[in-house]
């Protein structure tokens, strides 16, 4: 859009005869070199700002201090989507720019109402300038209270879990399924790698048992070729103690 066409859409708007109630325009357009204090009090943000500055010079299209008509903005919005998260990060970004400005504007009123000069005035004007700090600090608590996070918690890793119902899809649901049973799974198995220690304890001490006991017929556990295992036995042996590893590396 042109400076001219820009001018033209701002001279229909505020002009009485034109009958124009709404003016449609982007951040781009409305947020530099558009002043509408005396003919607007409502502005309506339908896209989300990719930054808070924009956003701030876009409401001050239409909002000034000292102006006698309320102004009022609304931010729309689509939950669980990108727009709603650019809009969670412009809030807390926007924070400390609200602390900093408050900073700013209370330190000299503080100032007037405890350092030297405060000796010096009267009773009435200190305590009406006490007022008027208590009243800019609750317009900006409001502010704030607007701006708060709450609602925006389930957008951000850094904060908690709303306490708000949250609506999920079906693949989230499936795959919140899959990580629960896996889970228990996990669980189940750590209960029984804690009793592993006794059953390989037992399976050794049968191992030793088998390996150790001499036969009958020869106390001294003879080893001629009669009393030696059999190609059978010395297998399942080999298979047993293959056994009792992969449970101990297990």
């Amino acid at each position: 859009m042109t400076d001219g066409d820009r001018r033209e859409a701002a001279e229909q708007f505020i002009s009485a005869d034109t009958k124009c109630d709404v003016l449609l325009t982007s951040y781009q357009c409305r947020a530099h070199g558009l002043n509408l204090h005396g003919q607007c009090s409502q502005v309506v943000l339908l896209e989300p700002p990719l930054n808070m500055n924009t956003l701030f010079q876009a409401v001050g299209r239409v909002h000034r201090l000292g102006q006698g008509v309320e102004q009022k903005a609304w931010i729309l919005f689509q939950e669980y989507s990108i727009s709603r998260w650019i809009e969670c990060n412009n809030m807390i970004k926007a924070l400390p720019q609200l602390a900093a400005s408050l900073h700013d504007l209370l330190k000299p009123l503080v100032v007037a109402a405890t350092g030297d000069t405060a000796e010096s005035a009267d009773e009435d004007a200190q305590a009406e300038l006490i007022q008027t700090i208590k009243g800019r600090v609750e317009i900006a608590c409001g502010q704030i209270a607007v701006l708060k996070t709450d609602s925006y918690r389930d957008m951000d890793k850094r904060t908690s879990r709303s306490d708000s119902p949250r609506r999920f899809n079906p693949r989230f649901l499936t795959r919140f399924g899959r990580l629960t049973s896996q889970r228990e799974k996990l669980e189940q198995e750590s209960i029984r790698s804690r009793q592993t220690p006794d059953i390989l304890d037992a399976l050794e001490a049968s191992l030793d048992e088998i390996l150790n006991t001499p036969t009958v017929n020869s106390p001294k556990a003879s080893t001629s070729a009669a009393d030696r295992p059999s190609p059978t036995q010395r297998a399942e042996t080999r298979e047993l103690d293959r056994t009792l590893m992969n449970l101990k590396n297990s």
